[in-house]
C-alpha cells in the first residue's frame, strides 16, 4: 500500500481503532508509516506529519497521550536524522505537543526522550550556528511553563523513588529552559536529598547555572534561602571567594555559621585571607568561629597570625579559639606561643592575664601537637594546682595521673545548741531556791 493511501484517512482509522480498543493496530500502522518517512520527498514526509497532527486533533485527551507514547519513539527517529530546514521546524513544533500529552499525564519517560532530543538538536544547531537554534530553544522555553513546573515539583517532593527519578528525567530534558525552576527548589525546598539532585540537574542543564546560583547569595534574598543555596553550592562551583566576604557580614549569624560551614567543607587555603580578616574583625563570635574554621582548613604559615590575635586580645572567647586552633593545626611553631600562656603567671600589675580556662585551652592544645617539645611543655604542670591540667598534662606526657585530692570529714552535727544561760535545769532552780532561803 502506497504510502499516501496510508495516511488519507489515517485520523479516522487510527480513532476507530482507539475506540475498539485495537493498540496494537494502531502501533503497526504508525509503524509502517514511518518506516518509509526517511525514503519520502519533503512534500510527503510534510503530509504524513500533518495526518499525525490531525490525528491528535480528533482524540481525546486520554488517548491523545495513548498515540504520543506510541508515535514519540518513530519520530524521534525520523527527527534525528531530518535535514531539511522547514521539516525541522514543524517537527520541532509537533514533538512539543507530544511532549505536552505527555507529561500531562505524568509519562515522563517518553516525555523526556523527546525532550533530550530537541536539545541534543539543539546543540548541533548551535556548533552550525544555525537560527532555528533559538526557534527550537524557546519551544522548549514554553513547555516549562508554571502548571508544568507545579506538577514536576509535586512529584520531585513526593518522596516515592520512581515519581523522583522520572520528575529528575524530564527536568534533565528541559535543558537551560529548567535552570529558573531548579534554582527556586533550591532557595524554597528544606529537603537535603532534594536540594543535592536538583544542584546536579543544574550542573547538566547549563554551563553559566553557578553563576546564577551565586547571584541568589548576594541579592535581597531571605536567610533562610541563603542557608540552603551555601549547604549545596559548592557541588555546583567552588568558585565563590568575592560572595563570602559578603557573607560572612551578613546580619544573620545562622548565614554566617553556614559560610563558615561551606569553607570547611571547600578546604580551601585560599580562603584564609578572608578568615583572618574576620577573626580580627569586631564581631567577637564571627571572630571564635572564623579562628575555629582557619584550625581546620590548617593554612600553611597561619600560625604566626593566630600568635599575634592570641597576644593582643583581651577577649577571653578569642584567647581560648585561638589556643585550640593552634592545637588543631599542630605546627611545631606554635608550641612556644601557647607555653607561654599556659605558664603565665597572673599579677595585679601585669597588662595581660589569662584565666584558668584560656589555660586549660593551652594546655589542651599542647598536648593535640605531636611534637616531643609539646611533651616537655606540660611536665612542669603534673603538680598543677587546677586538676584539669594536671590530668592533661598526665595523659599527654605518659606520667601516673595525678593523686585524687583526699576526702574531707563529714562535718559534726549542725543541730543548733541551746544558750546555757538560757535554759533552766532542775538544778539550777534548787540553787536558787537555797539562796533565797539564806536571805530570809
Amino acid at each position: 500500500m502506497s504510502i499516501d493511501a496510508l495516511i488519507e484517512n489515517m485520523p479516522e482509522v487510527i480513532s476507530d481503532l482507539f475506540l475498539k480498543d485495537n493498540i496494537a493496530g494502531v502501533s503497526t500502522l504508525t509503524k509502517t508509516v514511518f518506516g518509509k518517512y526517511l525514503d519520502c520527498d519533503a512534500p510527503i514526509r510534510e503530509k504524513i506529519l500533518d495526518a499525525c497532527r490531525k490525528t491528535v486533533d480528533q482524540l481525546t485527551p486520554a488517548y491523545q497521550h495513548d498515540y504520543s507514547r506510541i508515535i514519540s519513539d518513530h519520530l524521534l527517529r525520523v527527527f534525528l536524522e531530518e535535514k531539511d530546514s522547514n521539516m525541522i521546524v514543524q517537527t520541532v513544533a509537533f514533538m512539543h505537543r507530544l511532549s505536552a500529552a505527555l507529561i500531562q499525564f505524568t509519562n515522563y519517560p517518553h516525555a523526556s526522550r523527546l525532550l533530550m532530543a530537541l536539545n541534543k538538536r539543539g546543540q548541533d544547531l548551535r556548533k552550525a550556528d544555525s537560527s532555528m537554534e533559538k526557534a527550537l530553544a524557546k519551544n522548549i522555553e514554553d513547555l516549562v511553563n508554571p502548571t508544568i513546573q507545579k506538577l514536576l515539583v509535586e512529584d520531585f517532593l513526593s518522596g516515592e523513588t520512581k515519581r523522583q527519578r522520572n520528575a529528575a528525567q524530564l527536568i534533565a530534558g528541559f535543558g537551560p529552559a529548567a535552570v529558573p525552576m531548579l534554582i527556586e527548589v533550591i532557595k524554597t525546598v528544606d529537603d537535603y536529598r532534594t536540594r543535592h539532585v536538583s544542584v546536579m540537574l543544574l550542573e547538566k542543564s547549563a554551563p553559566q547555572a553557578g553563576e546564577r546560583l551565586k547571584r541568589v547569595l548576594t541579592q535581597e534574598s531571605s536567610s533562610e534561602e541563603k542557608i540552603r543555596v551555601l549547604e549545596v553550592i559548592e557541588i555546583l562551583t567552588r568558585e565563590i571567594e568575592a560572595e563570602i566576604g559578603q557573607l560572612l557580614s551578613d546580619e544573620d549569624a545562622r548565614v554566617r555559621q553556614a559560610t563558615l560551614k561551606l569553607l570547611e567543607r571547600i578546604n580551601d587555603p585560599k580562603m584564609a585571607e578572608i578568615l583572618l580578616h574576620a577573626a580580627k574583625g569586631q564581631k567577637t563570635d564571627l571572630a571564635v568561629d572564623a579562628i575555629t574554621c582557619i584550625g581546620k582548613l590548617k593554612p600553611p604559615g597561619i600560625v604566626d597570625d593566630l600568635t599575634e590575635i592570641l597576644n593582643t586580645t583581651k577577649e577571653e572567647s578569642r584567647s581560648k579559639a585561638c589556643c585550640l586552633a593552634l592545637g588543631e593545626i599542630g605546627d611545631k611553631e606554635g608550641i612556644v606561643p601557647l607555653t607561654k600562656v599556659l605558664n603565665h603567671k597572673s599579677f595585679f600589675f601585669s597588662r595581660k592575664k589569662y584565666s584558668d580556662d584560656v589555660r586549660v585551652s593551652a594546655s589542651f592544645a599542647l598536648g593535640r601537637i605531636n611534637h616531643p617539645d609539646a611533651r616537655e611543655a606540660l611536665k612542669p604542670h603534673l603538680n598543677h594546682e587546677d586538676p584539669r591540667i594536671r590530668q592533661i598534662a598526665a595523659e599527654k606526657t605518659g606520667a601516673a595521673p595525678p593523686p585524687l585530692p583526699p576526702k574531707k570529714s563529714a562535718p559534726a552535727s549542725a543541730t543548733p545548741t541551746a544558750n546555757p544561760t538560757s535554759q533552766k535545769t532542775p538544778t539550777s532552780k534548787k540553787k536558787k531556791r537555797k539562796s533565797k532561803q539564806k536571805k530570809d
